[in-house]
């Protein structure tokens, strides 16, 4: 397994090697195979928030404010994929959220900084790679100010699954 392990990571860094740390300077993971697969789910949920279809989810939420989250990036002066590049990405699995075996990242809404789990990470990596960047953008709505209950972790999960996947 190890082998296998070791071998995946290689071939992530080549694929993506240095452009991918030179495009996500803000992962800050020291583990390398985390830190690779943060990577690549960051580069697809970039490439996902360049289509119209995945950026509309931006028009379905607010912010705990009552703003479109659409107008709240909108009052930054970015697009999302320029808002997605500057987030910070943290190894939290010192935190109590990566203590559950469901929690693979998480934030506080209007944070900057996303915590990242992982051994969850890794696990959903090995399950369903796609689904790790439908997390990415869900935290993206998070730290643009969206709550949670309500709308549900499991509604804005589907919403992004929908629009985006």
């Amino acid at each position: 397994m190890r082998s296998f392990a070791a071998l995946l990571l290689a071939l992530l860094l080549a694929t993506h090697g240095a452009a991918a740390n030179d495009r996500w300077p803000g992962v800050y993971i020291s583990n390398q195979m985390t830190r690779a697969t943060m990577s690549v789910a960051l580069a697809v949920a970039a490439g996902w928030l360049e289509k119209p279809g995945c950026r509309s989810v931006l028009e379905e939420f607010r912010d705990q404010s009552g703003i479109l989250l659409s107008d709240r990036i909108a009052e930054l002066g970015v697009d999302p994929i320029t808002y997605l590049e500057r987030l910070r990405f943290r190894d939290g699995s010192f935190a109590p959220p990566c203590a559950k075996p469901a929690t693979v990242m998480f934030t506080t809404p209007g944070s900057k900084v996303v915590f990242v789990c992982g051994r969850q990470l890794e696990r959903m990596a090995r399950q369903d790679r796609g689904y790790l960047s439908v997390l990415v953008i869900h935290e993206v709505l998070h730290t643009l100010g969206l709550g949670e209950n309500p709308p549900s972790s499991a509604t804005i999960t589907i919403r992004v699954q929908n629009r985006c996947r």
